[in-house]
C-alpha cells in the first residue's frame, strides 16, 4: 500500500470514528431507576359481580347495633352499584346472623367460607363472634375485616384481619386517663359482661388506670343474661369508688345496671363503653344519662366525606346513624375495598398489602392507616352526657 493510500485509509477511519462518537453522545442517557416510569397497576377483576360475605347480630339484644351496622354497609354498596360499581362490576353481599356469640360467629363463617366459597367476610361487630370467624378465616385464606369488633384480641387473630374501627386498648386508655386526669378520679371501679368485648376493655381500663396511679377498689363482672345485679351494685358502692365504668355487650345489660345503680343511690362519676351511645337507647332513658362521660373514636361531621354519609344516611333511612362511629367505619371498609379491587384484584393477600401501604384514606371515620396488626390508627373524643343530651368534649390523647 502506498503512502497515499495509507493517508487517505487512516482519515477515513478517523472520519468514521467522529461520526459515531457523535451518535453515541447524543443519545439521551438512561434513567435512574427511581426515575424510570413506574407501570400503573391495573388489576383483572373476573366477569360478574364481587360477591362478599357479612355477618352481624341481625337478632336478640346485639341487633340493637347490628341492624344500624348493616344498614351503613349496605349504604354504601348501594351507592358504589348505583354509580357503575367497581370497573363496571356490581358488589353483592351475603349476609349471615353471628346473633352476637361465638357460635354462631364460627356457623356464620363455615357457612360463608364453604358453601358461599367467599373471600372476604366484612362488618362483624361483635368481639366474641369475630375471634371465633378468625380462627376459620385465617387458614382458609379469607380476608375479616370488622367494621366495629374491638376486642384487642383481634390485633392478634392473624394476618388477614383488619378492623376499620379501633382496638379498645385505645378506648380504655383514653377514658381511664381521662376520668383521672381531668376528673381528678384517685379510686376506679369496674362492671362487665363476661364476654370478649367487655373483658378487653375490662383488662385495658383497669391496667391503665394503675398505670396512672387510681386504685381499683371493685372489679365487678356477671354473665350474659343476667337481670340482677344489685349484688355487684352493693359491692361496688360499698367500696366508695370515685367512678364506676360500665361495661356490658349491648345496652340491655347497661340500662339495667344504670337502674339499679339509680335505685341503690350511687354517687360516684359514671363511665359507659360505646354500645351504650346508641341515639334511640340515650333518648329512651334520659334520666338515667344524667351525667356520663364516654369515649368515642373520632368524627368530624364538618369533613366533607363525614357529612356526605351523615347526610346520605338520613336521606337513605330517615333517621340520623344510631352509633354514627362505628356506622361510619361500616361505610368506611366497603369504600376501602372499592379502592382496593381495581388495584389488587380479588384476592385477600393483595388487598392486605394494599391496606398495609394505606397512609390517611380519607373516611367518614377519620383519615385511616393501619398498624402491623391491621387495627386503624384514629384519635379519640370524649363525649359527656348531660340529662340526656350530648356535649362533645373535642379530642383527647392520653
Amino acid at each position: 500500500m502506498s503512502g497515499k493510500s495509507s493517508s487517505a485509509l487512516l482519515w477515513v477511519i478517523a472520519i468514521v470514528i467522529v461520526v459515531l462518537g457523535i451518535v453515541y453522545f447524543s443519545k439521551p442517557a438512561p434513567k435512574a431507576p427511581e426515575e424510570q416510569a413506574q407501570p400503573t397497576a391495573q388489576a383483572t377483576i373476573p366477569e360478574g359481580p364481587i360477591v362478599l360475605g357479612a355477618m352481624d347480630p341481625l337478632t336478640g339484644d346485639g341487633a340493637v347495633y347490628g341492624i344500624p351496622l348493616q344498614n351503613a354497609t349496605m349504604l354504601a354498596v348501594n351507592e358504589i352499584n348505583a354509580a357503575g360499581g367497581i370497573d363496571g362490576h356490581q358488589l353483592q353481599l351475603v349476609w349471615e346472623d353471628s346473633k352476637c356469640n361465638p357460635q354462631d360467629g364460627s356457623s356464620a363463617a363455615q357457612k360463608l367460607i364453604e358453601v358461599d366459597k367467599i373471600k372476604f367476610i366484612v362488618s362483624g361487630d361483635c368481639s366474641g363472634a369475630a375471634l371465633a370467624a378468625a380462627a376459620l378465616t385465617e387458614p382458609a385464606g379469607v380476608m375479616l375485616f370488622s367494621a366495629a369488633a374491638s376486642s384487642p384480641d383481634l390485633s392478634t387473630a392473624g394476618d388477614l384481619v383488619f378492623r376499620s374501627y379501633p382496638s379498645d386498648a385505645m378506648a380504655g386508655d383514653v377514658i381511664a386517663s381521662y376520668s383521672i386526669k381531668k376528673l381528678g378520679t384517685k379510686k376506679v371501679s369496674v362492671i362487665s359482661e363476661q364476654t370478649d368485648y367487655a373483658q378487653g376493655l375490662r383488662k385495658s381500663f383497669t391496667a391503665a388506670a394503675a398505670e396512672y396511679g387510681a386504685e381499683v377498689v371493685a372489679d365487678e363482672t356477671f354473665n350474659t343474661g343476667d337481670t340482677d345485679f344489685r349484688t355487684q351494685v352493693l359491692k361496688i358502692s360499698t367500696a366508695a369508688p370515685d367512678v364506676l365504668y360500665i361495661v356490658p355487650q349491648t345496652p340491655a345489660a347497661g340500662i339495667q345496671i344504670l337502674k339499679q345503680l339509680k335505685e341503690n343511690g350511687f354517687k360516684g362519676q359514671l363511665l359507659v363503653s360505646d354500645v351504650m351511645l346508641g341515639s334511640d337507647t340515650i333518648a329512651k332513658n334520659k334520666t338515667l344519662y344524667a351525667d356520663i362521660y364516654s369515649p368515642t373514636p373520632e368524627l368530624d361531621s364538618t369533613r366533607e366525606v363525614t357529612k356526605r354519609f351523615l347526610d346520605n344516611f338520613q336521606a337513605a333511612y330517615g333517621h340520623a346513624p344510631e352509633y354514627p362511629a362505628s356506622m361510619a367505619a361500616a361505610y368506611d371498609q366497603i369504600y376501602m375495598l372499592k379502592d382496593a379491587f381495581p388495584v389488587s384484584g380479588v384476592d385477600p393477600l393483595k388487598v392486605r398489602d394494599w391496606l398495609y401501604a394505606v397512609k390517611n384514606w380519607p373516611g367518614a371515620l377519620g383519615d385511616t392507616s393501619f398498624d402491623q396488626n391491621g387495627d386503624p390508627i384514629i384519635g379519640y373524643h370524649i363525649k359527656h352526657f348531660v340529662n340526656g343530651e350530648t356535649i362533645d368534649l373535642g379530642a383527647y390523647t392520653p
